[in-house]
């Protein structure tokens, strides 16, 4: 394909995904050598005021951010969206739960998962969903009261007792936030929904933290607040066709690969565009030779795709132009590799790609 034509078309899918970020407007942040982009996002509709991250596991790392909407309308069943730009390209995505009601000038955590750690900068933002549902602001029909235990349970443990009552004459979905700092910084976030019968009450409980996930004690001096961050009316799911935005298996196809070439060229990879040019499902690959003989399961895939790397300052070209690739000294990218492979879903339930390669 011509490099014009490819120009082109990214500079189209640039374009529509700006446009399709709700209120066109969202903060822009980045590694630590440009984070002072975040006292540029002022008039954004989205500003960033904190940032932590964690690993639940060896492979995932969530990052929460706390935000604050800026405009002066709400933001009414969006859900919050991170698009990750190497070189100015997006490259890869990582999204949040449906935020139902968020109010102007309101504060509250926002969880994303599947994040990346190369990149440039990052957009954050907050997509319209697909279903035409609208909630209304319920937080007033809401009353609790939070207590802290003074001694821990029979396994040790601090408990949060919340207790309340609904006001309102219809279920609500109550989303609490108990938010942890240590001097004006936020360094732990919890959070947890409750439905609320129609004019009914509830008496459920969360625990207190005292340590980071690595068991780590939290530092001298910490504080916590408890927010209700969301109350809205409980909304039957199948009757208003709401759709759950996941990623498609292209996506995962490509966020797979970016954490492979970034296993296998470290630093001296700078940036890389991914491109999924065909799947084939383990029905298709019935009839696909070379392809049916790799036996896949029925969640997984497997896939051709084309790849442009551009290679870091003083990085030695050849190691990626082999086993193909050529290298384009005016643009300084290697285009024209290709490979082939499998992403297999384990029993975790995630996925790892195999037989990869240039041939099946």
């Amino acid at each position: 394909m011509d490099c014009g034509i490819i120009i082109v078309i990214l500079i189209i899918i640039i374009a529509i995904l700006a446009a399709y970020i709700f209120l066109t407007k969202g903060a822009f942040f980045g590694n630590e050598e440009n984070k002072e982009t975040l006292a540029k996002a002022e008039d954004k509709a989205l500003l960033v005021l904190d940032d932590i991250s964690y690993k639940e596991s060896e492979e995932d790392e969530t990052l929460v951010l706390r935000v604050k909407n800026t405009s002066s309308k709400a933001f009414n069943n969006v859900t919050p969206v991170l698009i990750y730009y190497s070189d100015n390209i997006p490259v890869h995505e990582a999204w949040g739960a449906r935020v139902s009601y968020f109010a102007p000038g309101d504060s509250r955590c926002i969880r994303f998962y599947d994040t990346i750690k190369d990149y440039d900068k990052v957009e954050i933002g907050m997509f319209d969903r697909e279903d035409k549902a609208t909630y209304t602001d319920l937080r007033d029909k809401i009353e609790y009261e939070v207590e802290k235990s003074d001694t821990p349970d029979e396994n040790g443990e601090i408990k949060l007792t919340f207790k309340g009552e609904n006001k309102y004459d219809k279920a609500v979905s109550a989303d609490f936030e108990i938010a942890y700092y240590s001097e004006g910084k936020l360094i732990y976030e919890d959070q947890f929904s409750e439905l609320i019968d129609a004019n009914g009450s509830f008496d459920t409980y969360e625990y207190y933290r005292t340590k980071f996930y690595d068991g780590t004690k939290f530092p001298e001096g910490y504080t916590y607040e408890v927010t209700l961050v969301e109350a809205v009316e409980d909304i039957d799911i199948d009757e208003n066709e709401i759709d759950i935005p996941e990623d498609t298996i292209e996506d995962k196809v490509e966020s797979a690969i970016f954490k492979r070439l970034k296993e296998l060229y470290g630093d001296d990879m700078a940036s890389a565009k991914i491109y999924v040019d065909k799947t084939y499902t383990a029905e298709q690959a019935k009839n696909i030779e070379g392809v049916k003989d790799l036996n896949l399961g029925e969640n997984d895939v497997a896939f051709e795709v084309s790849i442009h790397i551009e290679p870091a300052e003083g990085a030695d070209i050849m190691r990626f132009t082999v086993p193909d690739g050529e290298y384009n000294e005016e643009t300084g990218w290697v285009n024209e590799i290709h490979r082939l492979g499998v992403l297999k879903q384990k029993n975790d339930g995630k996925y790892e790609i195999t037989n990869y390669g240039t041939g099946w």
